[in-house]
């Protein structure tokens, strides 16, 4: 027992070998995203009601990658814009300026000086006092541009209307809008004021006779294409966050394939798509896609919409041709790469995964499209096991797309009213 107790205390007056924790020093910041509140107001009354508030989702192209705002305890960056013109009303407040060795621990952190980030987020005029905002929700207005959609959605009228940067009167309008490019896009950036051939789809809604508020907006750029055709590229996509999950991004890509389709474009294009906006692409094209008359085998036979298990002779019968490819390309505006895809992701949906012979036979189907697609280096290496281990994991990572996607397409309202 002396021996077990003399062990132990030699134990713990030896030196540790472990290596004792070093903590990092870190500036003290306050989360930026959570510190910016932005809000649509349509009438006196709601300027004083701030339940209707909403976070950017991207605030690193006005305060930094890090998202933090230094220098100051609990600050507030609330911004009210009239819901018809986009006319900005910016309040800022925070507890307490903190001392420079409060948050700079690293030596690196500068405070921020709020009111100068909001001079060169907003360039134009923004008002701080209410007394000069409020007489702006009773200015007249009316959208730009021409009428092009009507629908409606929960029994309120929206209206989508064009114009393009040749309307010089639209560009102050325009600058208000791209402030939101900062906040709602990642990689988000102003276009070309000077250049008139961009083209703008705003989304509205409107509700009274002549009051409208502004639910979103996209950008397109029509390009030539050899030898005398136009290739439209859609460019910034936006729905404000009190319009989100209701359908408008559906109508409002659907509303520029019709224009597209009108005009003759060779196709819709689309520059660099985010995550989400991938899958709205997706579940508006299937959607698109299927009222124009292909995929009859999502139908049942009663013509309608079916969800069900495709057999293996049923999934062998449906295939997807160059052929069909080029009409739909040629009627519908759509890129040939997207209509794979959502071909894919439609089968996908009908597959049972748990019919192994079925399921195999859709993972050779999307796995010889994307040995297709591969660079003619990965298809010469000389490990074939290597290639074939790269390929799958290619797939898995389409496959969780398409996982990810098909919950939302079971959820379409054009679905569950078949």
């Amino acid at each position: 027992m002396e021996s077990n107790l003399l062990k132990r205390v030699m134990d713990i007056l030896a030196p540790s070998t472990k290596k004792a924790k070093v903590e990092t020093e870190e500036d003290i910041g306050a989360d930026a995203i959570q510190s910016v509140k932005l809000r649509f107001v349509r009438s006196p009354d709601d300027l004083n009601d701030f339940s209707t508030q909403f976070h950017p989702e991207y605030v690193h192209q006005v305060f930094g990658d890090d998202e933090k705002i230094y220098g100051y305890q609990d600050p507030t960056i609330e911004i009210a814009f009239t819901a018809d013109s986009l006319k900005p009303f910016v309040s800022i407040g925070y507890k307490r300026e903190m001392k420079n060795s409060e948050f700079n621990r690293t030596g690196d952190a500068e405070r921020h000086d709020l009111d100068e980030i909001m001079d060169e987020t907003y360039p134009g005029k923004y008002d701080t006092e209410a007394s000069e905002f409020l007489p702006k929700l009773s200015e007249p207005f009316h959208p730009y541009g021409q009428l092009v959609q009507k629908y409606t959605v929960n029994n309120k009228q929206f209206e989508i209307y064009k114009t393009t940067l040749a309307d010089e009167s639209f560009h102050e309008y325009n600058r208000r809008m791209q402030t939101f490019v900062l906040w709602f896009i990642e990689a988000g950036s102003h276009i070309e004021a000077d250049d008139p051939k961009w083209e703008v789809y705003t989304v509205y809604e409107r509700y009274q006779e002549n009051k409208f508020a502004c639910a979103g907006f996209c950008t397109v750029y029509p390009f030539w294409a050899y030898p005398n055709g136009e290739r439209l590229r859609v460019s910034q996509f936006v729905i404000f966050p009190p319009f989100q999950r209701q359908g408008h991004g559906r109508k409002l890509l659907r509303t520029i394939y019709h224009d597209a389709v009108t005009r003759n474009c060779i196709e819709v294009t689309v520059e660099q798509p985010s995550e989400s906006f991938k899958t709205l692409r997706d579940l508006t094209d299937i959607e698109y896609m299927i009222e124009s008359g292909y995929f009859d085998w999502c139908k049942g036979a009663d013509g309608k919409f079916a969800k069900r298990p495709l057999t293996q002779a049923q999934l062998q019968a449906i295939k997807l041709s160059p052929d069909t490819i080029k009409d739909i390309n040629s009627k519908l505006k759509l890129i040939k790469p997207q209509i794979r895809r959502a071909y894919e992701i439609l089968k996908f949906f009908f597959l049972n995964v748990e019919n192994e012979t079925v399921y195999r036979e859709y993972r050779l189907e999307v796995k010889q499209r994307l040995w297709h697609l591969s660079s003619g280096e990965e298809k010469a290496a000389e490990d074939t096991e290597a290639r074939k281990a790269h390929l799958q994991e290619i797939y898995d990572s389409v496959e969780e797309e398409y996982n990810e996607i098909l919950p939302k397409l079971e959820k379409l309202p054009w679905i569950n009213s078949q």
